[in-house]
């Protein structure tokens, strides 16, 4: 089953971080902010700015991008 956007991105932030062999806290230390916001962004419960992710990818050695794909 597809899962919905929101969620499809909660897993590329976990597999990112993962794959950066990081935890939520040292992610959260090179954004400058805090474990708990790197949760929630890894809950998949809200959908972050544009910006938010960039940092994200940054932070984890990685950068964004965005594609649209035919269905």
């Amino acid at each position: 089953e597809e899962l919905k956007p929101e969620f499809e991105l909660a897993r590329e932030f976990i597999k990112a971080r993962v794959a950066a062999n990081m935890t939520q806290t040292d992610v959260a230390e090179k954004m400058a902010t805090t474990q708990s916001v790197i949760a929630r962004l890894e809950s998949g419960k809200r959908v972050p700015s544009i910006k938010t992710i960039d940092r994200f990818a940054k932070a984890v050695g990685m950068k964004f991008e965005f594609h649209f794909v035919q269905n």
